[in-house]
């Protein structure tokens, strides 16, 4: 597809890549660069496989840039994503309904929740007591199925278990965080640069999809990214968690 285009990804593409991961991680370049460091040293990213993930990356924005289209709409809901209300909850995932039952008499008979999700839960927030960072209801990282549950709850209430994606949910809400900040008006540059990131992405994955689906094989197309809402430790898994499920 590059070569159909002309396109040519080269050293400076690679590194852009590279610093825009750094610069997710964290404002601060040092502490960005340990970061770095530690998720390749975790996930086992020799210099080989990672500069062919950032070239692989590099790639597929090079493809996907001339689609992004930014809107009102969109800046709108980038702005309700960084600086609307948020809600911080645990879950509980089980594989089966059988299971989310179980977890759900377990806490309707006084289980504490944090406990139960340390013990039950298949999720990788289960070791934080099923702790979620803040959500946003506009954030698409997260399915859609899920944040319907999530707020539609109150404050220290405890969900059905619900199913998403391929496991069931027992979400509890925590804490309600107001929103604020500066208007859309007044952070229109910095909304359209984040904006335009989280289109690319989209649409980054959507081609790599399509991408193992024309090779008509389970080859494996990789994207890296750091985007997340769940702060620090999932970030290290975030960064990489993706990169075999595509």
């Amino acid at each position: 597809a590059l070569a159909e285009r002309s396109i040519t990804i080269d050293a400076a593409m690679v590194a852009a890549e590279r610093s825009a991961l750094a610069a997710s991680l964290d404002p601060d370049p040092n502490l960005a660069e340990r970061l770095l460091e530690d998720i390749r040293r975790r996930q086992g990213l020799g210099p080989v496989r990672f500069d062919a993930l950032l070239r692989r990356n590099a790639g597929l924005r090079a493809l996907v840039r001339d689609e992004v289209r930014v809107t009102e709409d969109g800046l709108a809901r980038q702005h309700d994503l960084l600086h609307g209300p948020k809600r911080v909850a645990r879950i509980i995932a089980a594989q089966t309904l059988a299971d989310a039952d179980a977890a759900r008499r377990a806490l309707d008979a006084g289980a504490a929740f944090g406990d139960l999700a340390v013990q039950r839960s298949t999720d990788a927030s289960a070791a934080r007591g099923g702790l979620l960072g803040p959500i946003s209801r506009s954030d698409p990282s997260w399915p859609e199925a899920f944040r319907s549950v999530l707020f539609a709850l109150s404050v220290g209430e405890t969900s059905a278990p619900t199913l998403v994606e391929e496991s069931y949910l027992i979400v509890r809400l925590e804490e309600v965080r107001p929103g604020g900040g500066p208007s859309i008006a007044a952070l229109r540059s910095d909304l359209e640069r984040t904006y335009r990131a989280a289109q690319e992405r989209i649409l980054m994955e959507e081609r790599a999809r399509a991408f193992k689906a024309a090779l008509g094989r389970r080859r494996k197309v990789h994207l890296i990214s750091a985007a997340t809402s769940l702060g620090v430790a999932p970030l290290l898994a975030d960064v990489c968690r993706r990169l075999d499920r595509l």
